[in-house]
């Protein structure tokens, strides 16, 4: 989603949905059921997403 700011720029709102009961880890899924740890990694990709974006002069946001 892109928005414009009252500065002039635009801002992007980046969104890691929820995955139910399999954690996504690359192309690999893993059941969350038989994990022993849960592991709290951030969503890189959105995150080089978001830089890239910010470079271009956006505003972003990742939720």
């Amino acid at each position: 989603m892109v928005k414009s700011h009252p500065s002039g720029r635009k801002k992007a709102l980046l969104i890691n949905p929820p995955t139910g009961k399999y954690m996504r880890d690359d192309r690999c899924q893993a059941p969350v059921e038989s994990m022993t740890a849960q592991p709290a990694r951030a969503p890189m990709d959105l995150s080089y997403m978001a830089a890239t974006l910010e470079q271009a002069g956006l505003l972003c946001k990742i939720k």
